[in-house]
């Protein structure tokens, strides 16, 4: 079942996510490795024919391939990413500490300087 709209939301605002990964989720830019690669929800938008069966998704971010999101296991995140034409989940991990380390290594080409943003407390400047 894919999760959408304010009930999207308010599963995401429980999630003690980072600034730069809030920007992330609402299509901001970060950082020049993640141009383009992280972009509103479109393919999401058609429901529960673009969800992981048997779970509560919620999407966070697309890419021209594929979904980014999670679903929760006992109030706890479990991040995942599926290709839009396969449908089977890989978990990324399940802490934003997962999530992300999963990004830097996936996407960044300056890793130390991409980890930073992402981990900031406080939003970026950049």
């Amino acid at each position: 079942m894919m999760i959408l709209g304010e009930k999207r939301e308010e599963e995401l605002r429980k999630i003690n996510f980072t600034p730069a990964i809030v920007r992330l989720m609402n299509g901001k830019f970060v950082h020049d490795d993640l141009e383009f690669r992280f972009q509103a929800l479109r393919y999401s938008l058609a429901g529960d024919s673009m969800a992981p069966k048997d779970i509560g998704f919620i999407p966070m971010w697309e890419d021209d391939l594929s979904i980014t999101g999670l679903y929760l296991v006992e109030n706890r995140p479990v991040f995942i990413k599926f290709y839009v034409e396969d449908m089977e989940p890989i978990e990324i991990g399940r802490s934003v500490t997962d999530l992300i380390e999963f990004i830097v290594k996936e996407y960044g080409e300056n890793e130390s300087e991409l980890r930073s943003i992402l981990s900031a407390p406080c939003a970026s400047t950049t």
